[in-house]
């Protein structure tokens, strides 16, 4: 009786213990760090000419979220930074 009790209770925490490992709170991914940064000139197709005031998002490949975004300057020039680092386009 006593070893069963144990083998059961041995058996639940186990079992309990790789489910909590395997999920977040909320399903949420886990945080990284906002350490990135994407910096760049917006230029017409002749690869000179500069954009002045384009919009510039950045967008999240895994679900088509934007994720930062801004107007470029009167150059072309923009930087988004103090982003999550992953994969974007």
């Amino acid at each position: 009786m006593k070893l069963s009790f144990i083998c059961s209770a041995l058996i639940l925490s186990f079992a309990s213990s790789l489910s909590l490992s395997a999920q977040r709170p909320g399903g949420e991914e886990r945080s990284r760090p906002a350490i990135a940064s994407v910096m760049g000139t917006v230029v017409e197709m002749d690869g000179v000419t500069p954009v002045s005031f384009a919009s510039v998002a950045l967008v999240a490949m895994r679900d088509s979220s934007v994720v930062a975004g801004q107007l470029a300057n009167e150059d072309g020039s923009f930087a988004l930074t103090e982003l999550p680092i992953g994969r974007y386009r």
